[in-house]
């Protein structure tokens, strides 16, 4: 991919993984490009969606909500939330209860794909979120950029 020097195979695994709905965790060091292998192998895909964090998850829920309004895909029965700009909507989803939008947000993203994009710097991971069970995860580690 453009910007990945070094990474052909781990980006063919990657989305390998991700074509075969397998959960996928990347481990490395900081700085080594698991981050930049992340957004290479979700570049466009629609059914994408990317926190930087899941602790707390509040901030983590209210960033997916803003994700899908921005797709418009953010479609809530107590808020006309397709005719709101973000900044007019996030104080209202802010002013929930963790819960509340915790609720809302589980229907909208069924069948959707969740990429955790930090934890704690030394890994990325691919989840997806359906109700058709959880599959098998994988570990691939991530070490410096090879030639």
């Amino acid at each position: 991919g453009a910007g990945l020097v070094g990474r052909t195979v781990e980006l063919a695994q990657l989305r390998e993984d991700i074509d075969r709905r397998q959960h996928t965790l990347v481990v490395g060091p900081v700085g080594v490009g698991k981050a930049a292998l992340l957004a290479a192998a979700t570049k466009g895909m629609k059914s994408a969606l990317r926190v930087s964090r899941v602790q707390p998850l509040k901030p983590a829920l209210l960033s997916i909500a803003q994700q899908l309004h921005a797709q418009g895909r953010l479609e809530l029965p107590d808020l006309d939330s397709a005719y709101l700009d973000w900044t007019e909507l996030q104080p209202q989803l802010n002013g929930l209860s963790t819960a509340a939008l915790l609720e809302r947000l589980a229907p909208l993203t069924a069948n959707r794909r969740l990429f955790v994009d930090d934890f704690d710097g030394d890994a990325v991971l691919g989840v997806e979120i359906s109700a058709d069970g959880d599959k098998a995860a994988r570990v691939g580690e991530l070490d410096g950029v090879r030639d």
